[in-house]
C-alpha cells in the first residue's frame, strides 16, 4: 500500500516489524561527467520498530523508523538501530533531515534532527510518516534542481 494511501485514512496506525520502501529513480538525471552514469536506482527498506514493552494491544511506548542495510560481510539484511530516521513517542516526533535539506542546501553537512513537539493524541503516527517521507525527499533527491544548462555542445540542433 502506498503511504499516499494510508495517510488518508482517518486513523493511521503501523505496527511493530512493518516495512517501508523509499523507491529511487534517475529521473531528470543528465550524467556531466563520465562514470556518474550509474545513479543509484533502487528500492531503499526502512523498519518500523517498537521499543519497550508491548501494552496488551501490542502498542509500543516508543517506535522507531530504522534503514535495512547490508551487514557488514554483505551477506544479509540488518536493522541499522543505532541510525533512526524517525523517532516517536507520546506526543512528540524527532526526524533526520537528510543530505539535501531545504532549510540548509549543502549536501556535504551531517543530517541534523527536527523535533515536533505536543502532537495531538492518537495522530502521532501520521506525523511520524510525514517527517519519514520529508527524510527520504531530503535524502534521496539530488536537491540541486535550480541550475540553468547554456552553451553550444548542450544546444539541440535544428
Amino acid at each position: 500500500m502506498l503511504l499516499s494511501d494510508v495517510l488518508k485514512q482517518p486513523t493511521v496506525a503501523y505496527k511493530n516489524g512493518d516495512l517501508l520502501a523509499a523507491n529511487t529513480e534517475s529521473v531528470g538525471y543528465a550524467p556531466s561527467i563520465i562514470d556518474t552514469e550509474a545513479f543509484v536506482n533502487g528500492k531503499f527498506n526502512f523498519r518500523i520498530k517498537g521499543v519497550g514493552t508491548a501494552d496488551g494491544e501490542g502498542n509500543y511506548p516508543e517506535y522507531r523508523i530504522v534503514p535495512v542495510v547490508l551487514n557488514s560481510a554483505g551477506t544479509a539484511f540488518v536493522d541499522d538501530d543505532a541510525n533512526p530516521v524517525v523517532i516517536q513517542t507520546a506526543g512528540k516526533v524527532v526526524y533526520a533531515t537528510g543530505r539535501n535539506d531545504v532549510a540548509t542546501d549543502d549536501v556535504y553537512k551531517d543530517r541534523s534532527y527536527l523535533t515536533i513537539d505536543n502532537i495531538a493524541a492518537g495522530e502521532e503516527a501520521r506525523t511520524a510518516l510525514n517527517c519519514f517521507i520529508e527524510f527520504v525527499h531530503s535524502e534521496y533527491s539530488l536537491g540541486v534542481n535550480d541550475f540553468n544548462v547554456s552553451g553550444p555542445s548542450y544546444t539541440a540542433a535544428s
